[in-house]
């Protein structure tokens, strides 16, 4: 199994939170993902930030959050859900080095300088652009006939919100056509694919971290069963045992 199509599956799932917003997070790895091509980033830190926008909102129990991250008007800086996803990421060893771009991803432009432990990576500036880019567009309706709208909304925050490199870089994307019939194609992970250039089988042991972040993932959603799965896989494991299965 590839490490790129577990990412891709958890981002599936992340999108299911709240059916309405259909396929928001793999929309903002492919908007990201142009972007940081565009710039001209090496392909390692292109991969990196695709695979951080398709595992953004990681961090979202709940449909009510949702609803408030989807205003364009949302300010949240380092917010609840972002540092959820931080810390979730930054428990495994596969996605330790994404946490700090979901951290920083809804930090403005201008309050930077107000970020006191680290500074605000260009990586979460890009999926910043790229998320508020993707929340402003109406799916029910034609994508292109929105971009003039959705630029100049973009463009008056430059600067402010938003680094004006990158909203700079997105209008250039924004000439080509295909990039916002991109945005509606239902296969958009194929799409995405082409800014991986990273993509290795996974080891056992690979699959045990994943399989101990899909743990936490599941289980941190509610006080109530904080250690439910770590404790089924314990009494599933001695149960092995007691039927003297092997390790492997």
């Amino acid at each position: 199994m590839l490490l790129v199509d577990i990412f891709m599956a958890l981002s599936r799932s992340i999108d299911l939170v709240d059916r309405d917003i259909g396929n928001h997070n793999k929309r903002v790895a492919y908007i990201a993902g142009r972007i940081a091509h565009s710039i001209g980033l090496s392909t390692g830190k292109i991969t990196k930030i695709v695979i951080a926008g398709a595992l953004h909102d990681i961090g979202v129990l709940k449909e009510t959050e949702y609803r408030e991250l989807v205003q364009f008007d949302y300010k949240g800086g380092i917010d609840y859900h972002s540092l959820m996803g931080y810390r979730l990421l930054d428990s495994c060893s596969l996605t330790k080095d994404l946490a700090n771009i979901i951290k920083h991803h809804h930090v403005y432009y201008n309050e930077k300088k107000n970020i006191p432990e680290s500074n605000v990576p260009l990586a979460a500036e890009i999926i910043h652009v790229a998320d508020r880019l993707d929340v402003l567009l109406d799916y029910k309706e034609d994508v292109l006939g929105q971009k003039n709208k959705v630029l100049n909304t973009l463009r008056e925050y430059s600067g402010d919100r938003f680094h004006p490199d990158v909203v700079t870089c997105l209008e250039e994307i924004a000439k080509q056509e295909s990039f916002w019939f991109d945005l509606q194609f239902n296969s958009i992970e194929k799409k995405i694919k082409s800014y991986i250039f990273y993509n290795p089988l996974l080891t056992l042991e690979d699959v045990h971290e994943i399989a101990k972040l899909f743990t936490r993932i599941i289980d941190f959603r509610s006080r109530f069963t904080a250690t439910h799965s770590t404790s089924v896989a314990m009494v599933a494991r001695s149960l092995g045992q007691l039927c003297n299965l092997s390790e492997r």
